[in-house]
């Protein structure tokens, strides 16, 4: 069993830190090579190497689209489809980015201006009773339409005024949200 210790980290990241915190610090005078100043540090720290850190069915590399807002008609309540209101989309795209930074060629990425533009048009044109569903279709289309393994999606809205006059004298909600994961396996 792990026990936990420098600020939650597990004991073996504890003495990992510890040791790269050493690594920093001046060698003692009797160890620094002829010619070098006391002031001058060492670095003693291994050179780093690209490593990557995904497994075959789940790339590491993401691309993050936060805030996309556009204005919707959707819910449950008549008052909200007449009204509508504002929602917010976060996207996490999963996929292979690799090539795209080896390559600095937009073609084999994802171009996020499209995601952007796809989202905002089916969010202020269609009308969905519900947010799970807004989230569901979002999350179809950027599979069907985009190279990305999987795509974590998070639709967010603000609170309608028919839902805070009911809770008046209770208290106040700042927003509801859904969270849906999607990948190519499971769509």
């Amino acid at each position: 069993m792990m026990t936990r210790s420098c600020f939650g980290t597990t004991k073996g990241t504890c003495t990992a830190i510890r040791t790269s915190l050493r690594m920093m610090r001046p060698l003692p005078v009797t160890h620094r090579p002829a010619g070098r100043r006391r002031s001058t540090l060492i670095d003693r720290t291994p050179p780093m190497t690209a490593r990557r850190t995904e497994s075959a069915s789940s790339p590491a590399d993401r691309i993050l689209l936060r805030d996309i807002r556009f204005y919707g008609n959707h819910g449950a309540t008549q008052e909200e489809q007449d009204v509508g209101q504002w929602y917010a989309v976060d996207l996490d795209l999963c996929l292979d980015l690799a090539e795209a930074g080896r390559s600095d060629d937009l073609s084999k990425t994802v171009d996020y201006g499209e995601v952007c533009r796809m989202v905002m048009e089916l969010g202020s044109t269609k009308r969905f009773q519900i947010i799970e569903a807004l989230a569901e279709e979002i999350s179809q289309r950027v599979l069907n339409n985009f190279a990305v393994d999987s795509v974590r999606i998070r639709v967010t809205k603000s609170t309608p005024a028919g839902l805070i006059a009911s809770l008046s004298g209770f208290g106040t909600l700042g927003y509801s949200a859904v969270e849906v994961h999607r990948s190519r396996s499971t769509s």
